[in-house]
């Protein structure tokens, strides 16, 4: 049963997603994307997950968003959100390792264009 607090959870992080990815990918991927962590946020298969393209981003940018969705959800390890951000990012992230990922996850906090945040629930 999906409590109230876990909705609204969930529609943090999506609100967070689609801000923060607006500029950067298509109505489509964007879509895609909330879907994508809607199923993070309910501990669904990975095989749900769809990948999508974005542009003007980096690896660093990618593993911030990824560790801000895995501390916003506390949800599996860090391990877990790896394999996610590699599956969702193939096209960025298909050629790193997935422990590499995980290692990287809050490198540079300040760097990229996506940050690490402390709650997402803050602008």
């Amino acid at each position: 049963m999906i409590t109230e607090q876990e909705n609204i959870k969930k529609a943090i992080a999506i609100q967070y997603t689609q801000t923060v990815f607006a500029a950067y990918t298509s109505e489509k991927d964007l879509l895609l994307l909330s879907r994508n962590i809607t199923s993070y946020a309910e501990k669904k298969s990975t095989s749900e997950i769809q990948p999508v393209e974005v542009k003007e981003l980096r690896c660093i940018d990618l593993y911030h968003f990824g560790w801000n969705i895995w501390n916003h959800f506390r949800t599996g390890n860090q391990l877990q959100m790896a394999a996610f951000l590699k599956k969702i990012f193939p096209s960025i992230l298909g050629n790193v390792e997935t422990e590499t990922i995980k290692r990287h996850l809050k490198d540079d906090e300040q760097r990229g264009i996506i940050q690490i945040r402390k709650d997402l629930s803050e602008e």
